[in-house]
């Protein structure tokens, strides 16, 4: 006998699946507008911007911004008493970018989001902001790192919190001249990775010595230094 041929019901797709890709293709035609692409990178420039100029502002009055974490903001009503030029939400972002985060090395990051938006909004190809990502990580970490062994008593507003605790986990384990050591090594990698350096010969071999024919001769010289009496009119 011959067998019977079921043919397969296709299975119907689930509504998690239909609803993932409407998402994705209501994402696709909004990202893909001109107009929300340059609003949008418009809008990081700015908050880049807004971030920068914070962090600046922190520098200047943290000390009499520091004790704004800990206590509420009806005690601090009216704007004079912040000293932050863009208020308590300025000086929050920036406490936390360069106090409790990297110190001066959380500046590269509004530096980063502001080139992030104008590679969009003007596209600058020249602009690599995932390259550049890399760079903020390995600079972040060394310069933070660097500050924290240099002011290795308590921290401070040029390593931060998390730059100085780095450094005191590691020098636990590898002492103070260890991590002098591997900033060393770490920053001399970041240099070579940086810079695409393929070759490290140097050439030490001393000048050529000019041929016999391009040799000035010392009869040449001599002539050269000859003074030939100038002729005298007759009185």
């Amino acid at each position: 006998m011959a067998k019977k041929s079921t043919k397969k019901t296709p299975k119907e797709p689930s509504k998690f699946s239909v609803q993932f890709k409407q998402l994705t293709a209501d994402t696709k035609e909004i990202t893909g507008d001109p107009t929300t692409k340059i609003f949008g990178s418009l809008l990081l420039v700015m908050i880049g911007f807004f971030t920068a100029i914070a962090i600046i502002s922190f520098y200047q009055n943290w000390t009499q911004d520091f004790s704004l974490s800990t206590t509420s903001s009806g005690e601090y009503a009216h704007p004079d008493y912040v000293g932050n030029i863009f208020g308590r939400l300025g000086n929050a972002i920036a406490s936390l970018l360069v106090l409790e985060g990297f110190g001066l090395a959380g500046l590269f990051v509004p530096l980063w989001v502001m080139l992030l938006g104008l590679k969009h909004a003007f596209t600058l190809n020249r602009i690599k902001p995932w390259v550049l990502f890399n760079h903020l990580l390995a600079t972040t970490f060394l310069v933070a790192l660097l500050f924290g062994w240099i002011a290795n008593h308590q921290p401070t507003l040029l390593s931060g919190l998390s730059g100085y605790y780095i450094y005191l986990k590691l020098a636990l384990y590898l002492g103070r001249m260890g991590v002098l050591l591997v900033l060393f090594t770490a920053g001399l990698l970041y240099i070579v990775v940086a810079l695409k350096i393929r070759s490290l010969t140097f050439s030490w071999r001393a000048p050529k010595p000019l041929p016999e024919t391009e040799r000035p001769s010392e009869e040449n010289l001599n002539s050269s230094q000859e003074i030939t009496p100038e002729p005298q009119d007759d009185i």
